[in-house]
C-alpha cells in the first residue's frame, strides 16, 4: 500500500497518493514512512501548485504587456492586476503596473497636445471665415462667425471686429440703434480692456466705424 502510494507521488497523482497514504495511517502501517510519506507530498502540492501560479502570472504578465504594446491601457492593467493579486513576483507586476502608468501619463498629455492644436487649427480657420465675411461686406455673417470664434478662442482683436461687424450691420440694417450700438460697445470696451489698440487697425477697418465706437464708448 505505501509502495503504491510513493508510485503515485512520483508520477504527480496527488490525490490518489495521499489517499493510499491515508489509508496505511488508518492501519497503522510503518507510521514513520507514511509521516515521512506525507510531508513529502505536502512539499510536492506546493512546488506543483507555484508552478501552476507562475504559469498563470506569466501568462498574464504576457498578456498585459502585448495589450501596453498596442495602447490598451486598461486591458493591461487589469491583466498587470490581476497577475498582482496571484501573490507571486509581485516586484514584476508592481514594475509592470508603474509603466502602464507611465505610458497613460504620457498619452494622456499626448491626447491634450493634439486637442489644443486641432483647436487652435479651427480657431484660426474660423477667424479667416469671419475676417473673409468682413471684408466681402457680409456684415451679418462676420458677425456670426466672430461670436462664435469668442465663445470658442476670445481674443481681443476678435472682440473688436465683432463690434465693428455689429455697426456696420447695424449702418446698413433696419434694427434699432439703440439695440446694435449698445451690443458694439460693450465688445469694443472688451477689446479695448483685452489689449486691442483701435488705432492700430485703422487701414483694417473703416474710420467711420472707429470713430462710432469711439465716440459711443468715451474711449
Amino acid at each position: 500500500m505505501l509502495r503504491a502510494a510513493e508510485d503515485h507521488l512520483a508520477a504527480g497523482r496527488f490525490g490518489q497518493a495521499r489517499a493510499a497514504a491515508d489509508r496505511a495511517r488508518t492501519l497503522r502501517i510503518q507510521p514513520a514512512r507514511v509521516a515521512a510519506l506525507l510531508n513529502r507530498l505536502t512539499s510536492a502540492i506546493a512546488v506543483a501548485d507555484a508552478a501552476v501560479l507562475d504559469d498563470q502570472f506569466e501568462a498574464l504578465m504576457g498578456e498585459a504587456g502585448r495589450a501596453l504594446q498596442q495602447g490598451q491601457y486598461a486591458d493591461a492593467r487589469v491583466a498587470a492586476g490581476s497577475a498582482r493579486a496571484l501573490g507571486v513576483r509581485a516586484a514584476d507586476a508592481d514594475a509592470l503596473l508603474e509603466r502602464i502608468t507611465e505610458a497613460e501619463t504620457v498619452a494622456a498629455l499626448r491626447d491634450r497636445e493634439v486637442i489644443a492644436e486641432a483647436a487652435r487649427v479651427a480657431a484660426a480657420q474660423l477667424e479667416r471665415s469671419a475676417l473673409l465675411a468682413f471684408y466681402a461686406g457680409d456684415y451679418e455673417d462676420a458677425r456670426a462667425d466672430f461670436d462664435r470664434l469668442i465663445s470658442e478662442a476670445p481674443t481681443a482683436r476678435a472682440y473688436l471686429f465683432l463690434a465693428s461687424s455689429r455697426v456696420a450691420a447695424g449702418l446698413l440694417g433696419s434694427e434699432n440703434q439703440a439695440v446694435w450700438l449698445t451690443a458694439a460697445v460693450e465688445d469694443y470696451q472688451r477689446a479695448v480692456g483685452g489689449g486691442a489698440d483701435p488705432e492700430m487697425y485703422r487701414e483694417f477697418i473703416s474710420p467711420r466705424i472707429l470713430q462710432i465706437l469711439t465716440d459711443a464708448s468715451g474711449r
